[in-house]
């Protein structure tokens, strides 16, 4: 019995060492601004630190460990917050952020492919039916103004050479696909 006791007391011993060994090393992480935010708390407090509150604890000479969750709660949450001076400074504007997945998928680009489509095949379609009401109305225009005949003359022209060549292909490529499904 005396041997059991003497283990379970050297390790209490050795447990309440590594609880002390552990309780005075505090990692740190000097990247999230934790040592002004703490300083800003100890200034604000008078310097005091954390006091044990239970009596048992201050009756047995144990002491809390340093709370620094406990400071951090103290300490202004406008002080642990980032700067938004900072922030905005480091944000771009849409027009520089090219290529990236976010900015091609977002609604405003989508908006203006499909923008940048519709007038696009709407300038095709207008150009194209000036160009045919051009066509069917050069007699009349040539009446009207006896200038613009011989322009529009070759123009009628062109475009009857460019039908007769379209009708010529097409006509060839109609005879070929009936020959190869005679076969």
């Amino acid at each position: 019995d005396d041997a059991v006791r003497n283990v379970l007391r050297e390790e209490a011993q050795r447990e309440t060492r590594a609880r002390i060994a552990e309780g005075t090393s505090v990692e740190t992480q000097p990247d999230l601004g934790l040592a002004a935010a703490i300083g800003a708390t100890a200034a604000t407090t008078g310097g005091r630190t954390a006091e044990p509150q239970d009596q048992d604890a201050k009756s047995r000479g144990e002491a809390h460990d340093f709370d620094d969750d406990a400071l951090i709660s103290r300490a202004s949450r406008r002080e642990l917050l980032p700067d938004i001076e900072e922030i905005n400074s480091t944000l771009r504007a849409t027009s520089e952020r090219g290529n990236e997945a976010a900015a091609l998928d977002a609604p405003e680009t989508l908006a203006r492919r499909r923008s940048g489509f519709r007038m696009g095949f709407s300038t095709a379609i207008l150009v194209a039916a000036i160009l045919l009401g051009l066509y069917v109305l050069a007699p009349m225009l040539a009446g009207s103004v006896p200038a613009l005949e011989p322009v529009l003359t070759a123009y009628v022209t062109a475009v009857d050479a460019g039908r007769t060549w379209l009708d010529d292909r097409m006509r060839s490529l109609t005879a070929s696909l009936q020959s190869g499904s005679a076969n």
